[in-house]
């Protein structure tokens, strides 16, 4: 017979495999194009909807993030991509492989369009946690509209 914890534990998982086939399917519908003051002061409306958005790609060892070039963006949102959607209709974004380069890859301005997710910072412990969520916001990217490099601004 099994232990009561073992049991916990196999729904926990089964529960954090279901979350994440969720949030890696792109949501149904048709996408709306959403301003950075719409989606910051109410993430929850936008979750698990597509959305066309548009922000600044910043790159770190840990992650790609949306800077959302906004005063009120107070949470962060990690992005992933679907490059097999994407590379093809995009051309040659051989750019994007420059993260092995010295200085790591550079801000790029993009208008994206995928599946946003939200999770409010102070969601309770009991819930699955989201497997590719390091932060309150997610956003699965499968189609861009701009893909460039930022201009660096010259020295004063």
């Amino acid at each position: 017979m099994r232990s009561l914890e073992a049991a916990k534990m196999e729904r926990s998982e089964a529960d954090a495999a279901a979350e994440y086939r969720r949030l890696t399917e792109p949501a149904a519908g048709r996408s709306a194009v959403v301003s950075a003051a719409a989606l910051l002061a109410n993430p929850e409306k936008f979750s698990g909807k597509r959305v066309i958005i548009s922000g600044i790609l910043r790159h770190s060892f840990e992650g790609s993030w949306l800077d959302l070039e906004h005063p009120a963006q107070a949470f962060s949102i990690s992005l992933s991509f679907d490059w097999q959607k994407i590379d093809e209709p995009m051309g040659d974004l051989s750019r994007r492989k420059a993260s092995d380069e010295p200085g790591g890859m550079p801000p790029v301005r993009i208008v994206a369009e995928g599946t946003f997710h939200f999770r409010a910072p102070e969601s309770p412990s009991t819930q699955p946690r989201y497997v590719l969520m390091s932060g309150p916001g997610y956003f699965i990217v499968d189609r861009l509209f701009r893909y460039e490099p930022l201009k660096e601004a010259p020295n004063q």
